[in-house]
């Protein structure tokens, strides 16, 4: 009885937690644009009405590095709404396998964004500390702070097709961060949960190892000799492990932790828009705030 309540309340727990992510989902827009700018320079069309060269000048600096922010908010939003929102679907149709794949995947996009996000951000503390003014100058300072950070959760790769495409002295930018370096830099003592353990014990499930037969076993044991051991499979097992606990579990703290995270980084990623009046450069993609009273397209001209 104690176990039953137990599955059910992780079973709810798992649904109020997709529902905080897919809320987001729902509220923000469906498409969006980011800048790379690393060619330049940048003309200026015409200063709209209301705004100063120099508002211009320190927006220029970090226009393009707060696209990219912007724009990952989006991609880890609608990649973990689909890893949830099938993931539901596996656990309900006892699917483990591909439950515990898009686990896994739920952790590993968690793991980035948590850590990447906060490494941004404390970015941007140690810089206000250190700068008494808002100069383009200063901007551009925090600008080399994080442009590697941002090229990387953007732009990064594994794949070693687009890394020929990289010019050597920028291979190391662009080539991602391994997921297991990203996990391990998670504060562990913050969860209640062993979130490498769990992670481990999804990995022996979806790889060709003991845990992805220990799904389709329903019985293992000495036969009727007492001399053999035994163990009865079935295609339609759900699962005699923890695997299922294990799923529920990670997709929980993954979906629970990127709800607060992503909301954490839009706020962050509004504070720098108006910090540098990003908004007077016209552009409208997702993470400009832009005052009522401003009207205006585009200002840039990229050549």
């Amino acid at each position: 009885m104690v176990q039953k309540r137990s599955k059910v309340i992780e079973e709810v727990r798992l649904k109020d937690a997709f529902k905080g992510l897919n809320d987001l989902y729902e509220e923000w827009p469906k498409q969006s644009e980011y800048y790379a700018n690393q060619q330049g320079p940048i003309d200026v069309k015409y200063l709209p009405r209301g705004v100063n060269r120099r508002q211009v000048d320190l927006a220029l600096c970090l226009w393009d590095i707060h696209s990219m922010m912007s724009a990952n908010l989006l991609t880890t939003c609608w990649r973990a709404e689909q890893l949830g929102r099938v993931l539901l679907r596996a656990l309900g149709e006892n699917d483990l396998v591909v439950g515990a794949n898009l686990a896994r995947s739920l952790m590993e996009n968690a793991a980035a964004f948590l850590v990447e996000a906060v490494q941004v951000r404390s970015s941007w503390d140690k810089w206000m500390k250190e700068s008494k003014t808002f100069t383009p100058e200063s901007a551009t300072e925090f600008r080399f702070n994080v442009i590697g950070k941002t090229l990387q959760f953007t732009l990064g790769t594994r794949n070693p097709e687009y890394l020929k495409e990289v010019t050597p002295e920028n291979v190391r930018t662009f080539t991602r961060t391994n997921v297991m370096t990203l996990l391990d830099k998670i504060d562990s003592d913050a969860y209640e949960e062993d979130l490498k353990s769990i992670y481990d014990y999804l990995c022996d499930a979806v790889h060709p190892n003991f845990g992805a037969n220990e799904v389709f076993c329903t019985e293992m044991g000495v036969d009727s000799t007492g001399r053999h051991m035994r163990t009865l499979m079935s295609r339609d097992a759900t699962g005699r492990s923890s695997l299922p606990t294990n799923i529920k579990q990670s997709a929980i703290w993954a979906l629970e932790q990127l709800t607060a995270e992503l909301e954490s980084q839009k706020s962050f990623c509004e504070h720098i828009c108006r910090v540098f009046k990003l908004w007077c450069l016209g552009l409208d993609y997702f993470g400009i705030i832009r005052p009522k009273w401003f009207r205006s397209d585009s200002i840039l001209t990229v050549s």
